[in-house]
């Protein structure tokens, strides 16, 4: 009951490379991303952004085809669900934004209406499927436990806020943005407060090893992005502070954990079974 599905693997591995390929077009071609792919206005600093949130699911998915250990994979199937739905959902919803005559926004709207109810139903099929913890390597430490949780609390407020208060958390975004990009913003924030809390309750750091990485990723990626476009940021504006203090102890904190779980440790215990109704 530990092993990784085959159907799992390879459904993430279809949906993972579709996410690389929006990473590459937000960090390596943004201005291409911006006229040809999406329906909505992306300068570079929104297109890189959006990069790096690809980047977070593009790690974690492709690396759910290679890791054969269930409980490291068990929360990336409901986290795709939620993703694609919002997404899906946040595109009914603006309709009219979309032009149609293009291929960038038929390709999106295709595919959200494809991924969507496809991982619905694997996160439903998989979602009392047990697992063990592995029983040696190093414990979670009580800090990023609880850094974790609090990116519950701060990602999961922010995707509530984006989805039904776009036009209050467009005000208060670091840099300009308008009401419709701020919104769907919302789903992938909703996505990382599901993985936060999912991953939270891990024992083991070897369960967390494809969480941390991707959360690295997104850490550093979207440093580099911010400090790129630095002079769109309003160094007076405490949400300017709050975005690089988030990102950044997001990117520091998931290197350590990485290099924590690297060192060896004499720390053992026995095999923990979780069922895995919340993933």
């Amino acid at each position: 009951m530990n092993e990784n599905p085959l159907v799992h693997r390879i459904w993430l591995g279809f949906v993972g490379l579709n996410a690389a390929f929006v990473t590459y077009l937000g960090l390596a071609t943004p201005l291409a991303m911006d006229e040809k792919f999406t329906w909505a206005e992306l300068p570079p600093l929104h297109a890189r952004f959006v990069g790096g949130l690809y980047l977070f699911g593009a790690v974690l998915l492709l690396g759910s085809v290679v890791c054969r250990r269930w409980t490291s994979v068990a929360p990336v199937i409901a986290a795709t669900a939620i993703f694609t739905t919002s997404m899906l959902v946040l595109t009914l919803l603006n309709w009219n934004a979309f032009d149609f005559d293009l291929t960038g926004p038929m390709v999106w709207t295709v595919a959200y209406f494809v991924f969507s109810p496809i991982s619905i139903v694997l996160a439903i099929a998989y979602r009392k499927r047990q697992f063990a913890e592995p029983d040696d390597g190093p414990t979670v430490p009580g800090w990023l436990s609880a850094g974790l949780r609090v990116l519950v609390v701060v990602f999961g407020c922010a995707g509530v806020g984006l989805l039904v208060g776009r036009s209050v958390f467009a005000d208060l975004w670091p840099w300009k943005v308008t009401d419709g990009v701020a919104q769907f913003y919302g789903g992938p924030f909703l996505t990382l407060a599901w993985c936060a809390w999912s991953y939270s309750i891990r024992t083991r750091l070897r369960s967390l090893r494809l969480y941390l990485a991707a959360m690295a990723a997104l850490g550093v990626s979207v440093i580099a992005v911010s400090v790129k476009h630095r002079t769109l940021f309003d160094a007076a504006d405490p949400s300017a502070w709050l975005w690089f203090a988030t990102f950044g102890a997001i990117a520091v904190g998931a290197l350590v954990a990485v290099l924590s779980e690297l060192i060896p440790s004499r720390a053992s215990g026995p095999v923990v079974s979780v069922s895995n109704t919340h993933a």
